[in-house]
């Protein structure tokens, strides 16, 4: 299909030939183009969106486990009978709350355990 446009001050027989469907086709690649480029412009969001979020969940989670993890070797260490550990917990949340208070605990057996001795000491040498 064609279209004829007639320039000002010429006559029509002088005139600039359309195509429409040229100019259709065009408008379409245009379109299609752009549709494209949205879609992969969307897919690249959504895939840097995920690797965002699973580096934010890893982060997380290993911040709030290594601190647990560490207080478990600890608990471990105590139970096998070490109340001379070094290792400690520096954190300022709950956890940081529950290290201070295992800290407490163990240093409550510390003296318990000592407090046991220096009584096995004196009946030893009260028996002697």
């Amino acid at each position: 299909m064609s279209v004829v446009a007639a320039s000002p001050g010429e006559e029509s027989h002088d005139a600039s030939t359309l195509d429409v469907d040229d100019v259709i086709s065009g408008i379409l690649r245009d379109s299609d183009q752009r549709q494209r480029t949205s879609v992969i412009t969307s897919v690249i969001a959504a895939v840097l969106a995920v690797a965002f979020a699973l580096a934010a969940g890893l982060f997380l989670s290993r911040k709030i486990t290594g601190p647990i993890l560490q207080l478990r070797d600890i608990a471990n260490k105590v139970s096998l009978g070490d109340l001379n550990f070094t290792d400690t917990v520096n954190a300022q949340d709950e956890i940081g709350e529950l290290s201070d208070s295992f800290e407490r605990m163990v240093t409550a057996i510390r003296f318990l355990v000592a407090e046991g001795r220096e009584t096995e000491e004196e009946k030893a040498h009260a028996t002697v």
